[in-house]
């Protein structure tokens, strides 16, 4: 069973593809670095990287997408203070894998998918 694992980011999205526990491809997707508080600059890029994760999924056709969730971890890590950009990327990842809605699957970080199913 092909299982697309989705690290999303703005600068860099990142795709592993796993047959059951082995990896068979990896994928970088670049963003943009330096947006800062460019909001269309955001938009742009999050656009782009969702629809290359779509092209992806269409190549690939896995049964499990994973991606993985934001959580805020507060304002005093300097360098997380972009971090309101990564849910942008989540939502246009989303957006854009509407018609494969019923194999997505929430993954906080550091949590590991179950292969079985949901």
């Amino acid at each position: 069973m092909l299982t697309l694992g989705i690290d999303p980011g703005l600068a860099v999205t990142g795709l592993a593809l796993f047959d059951g526990r082995a990896v068979t491809d990896t994928h970088s997707i670049r963003g943009v670095r330096g947006a800062a508080n460019d909001y269309t600059a955001v938009h742009r890029a999050a656009v782009r990287i969702a629809d290359a994760v779509a092209r992806y999924v269409d190549m690939h056709d896995p049964a499990v997408i994973a991606i993985e969730t934001f959580i805020d971890q507060g304002p005093d890590r300097n360098r997380m203070r972009y971090r309101w950009q990564t849910p942008i990327v989540i939502g246009a990842i989303i957006h854009a894998l509407d018609d494969v809605e019923s194999r997505i699957r929430w993954q906080h970080a550091g949590e590991v998918l179950s292969m079985g199913p949901s």
